[in-house]
């Protein structure tokens, strides 16, 4: 496997106190996709250096060739990519975390995990994250094993380990075939937006937003942690196209068809990250879509049959 170090960028200070981060040395892998790119700026903004692990989290990390405080496990499979192997994506979550984990171990570092609301058993209520696990996919499953590897390495080698389970992210880069690029793509065409599953509840949450819960995590005390990640807004899919459609100025989808299935709902409940991380989501859901909106390059994805709805809940493998 090929290691790389690059985007060694520092910059002075930070003004969270508590939650400084200048000075810290961070291990990330995943950089290269969508949640990892935000991360790393955000990182680097506050004075943190970021060492970049590239290459196939499945096979063994050998080292980072220098000392690092704290591995963000950010690579993974999801979504579309999942779908179409799952027998990989369940090789890139499992093998790969156990990978991670191990090298986080060998550096004496505190380890970060990007998790998912996807371990969950739907429900119609907020969920806590001592809400009853049951995914419904082979993609949430494979989070629920990675999570627990993470508890058991963490409590057998005394490790400080923080699982986030995020929500649903969105923002700038995300790549065609999730649900907000999609609409956003297709409004940008002039086209009323067609989803699969409208009647679904999920809780969007801004990806700069889930970034700086990351950050935050980084210095987060010892022991093992499981926080939420989200807006602890719940938000039904048709509800999302037509708010959507009305910044846009263009058409609305009417009357969507109910879709396949019983709906499901997943939304946050936060009280615990706002406790341990003294964090908030920032970005309205509104003020996120107008931005995306505004930025004219989903005029550019071309046209796809439907939308994928799995949980787009981190980034590609590195």
């Amino acid at each position: 496997m090929t290691t790389e170090i690059a985007a060694r960028s520092q910059t002075k200070g930070s003004p969270d106190g508590r939650w400084d981060t200048s000075g810290l040395t961070v291990a990330l892998t995943g950089a290269s996709g969508f949640l990892g790119r935000h991360v790393e700026a955000r990182l680097v903004a506050s004075g943190a250096m970021v060492v970049r692990v590239l290459g196939d989290v499945r096979a063994a990390l050998h080292v980072v060739p220098e000392r690092f405080d704290v591995l963000c496990h950010l690579a993974g499979r999801a979504g579309g990519a999942f779908a179409s192997a799952p027998d990989e994506g369940v090789a890139v979550n499992v093998n790969g975390t156990l990978n991670a984990l191990l090298l986080a171990r060998r550096g004496g570092a505190r380890f970060v995990f990007a998790s998912t609301c996807a371990v969950y058993r739907p429900a119609h209520v907020a969920l806590d994250e001592r809400a009853p696990l049951g995914p419904t996919d082979v993609y949430g499953f494979s989070k629920q094993l990675a999570e627990g590897l993470c508890r058991d390495v963490a409590s057998y080698h005394s490790m400080t380990v923080t699982v986030l389970r995020i929500f649903n992210p969105y923002g700038p880069g995300q790549e065609p075939g999730y649900l907000v690029p999609d609409v956003c793509a297709a409004l940008a065409r002039g086209e009323v937006p067609a989803v699969r599953r409208p009647r679904d509840v999920r809780d969007f949450v801004a990806v700069a937003d889930v970034a700086e819960v990351v950050r935050r995590a980084c210095v987060l005390g010892d022991g093992f942690h499981v926080l939420n990640v989200g807006s602890g807004i719940p938000m039904r899919v048709d509800d999302l196209v037509e708010l959507a459609a009305r910044l846009a100025g263009g058409p609305t989808q009417g009357d969507a068809p109910d879709g396949a299935g019983d709906p499901i709902g997943r939304c946050a409940d936060l009280s615990q990250v706002r406790a341990t991380l003294d964090w908030e989501p920032l970005v309205p859901l509104a003020d996120g879509l107008k931005a995306l909106l505004g930025a004219g390059a989903v005029a550019a994805v071309p046209r796809r049959e439907g939308f994928r709805h799995g949980a787009s809940l981190e980034t590609p493998s590195a």
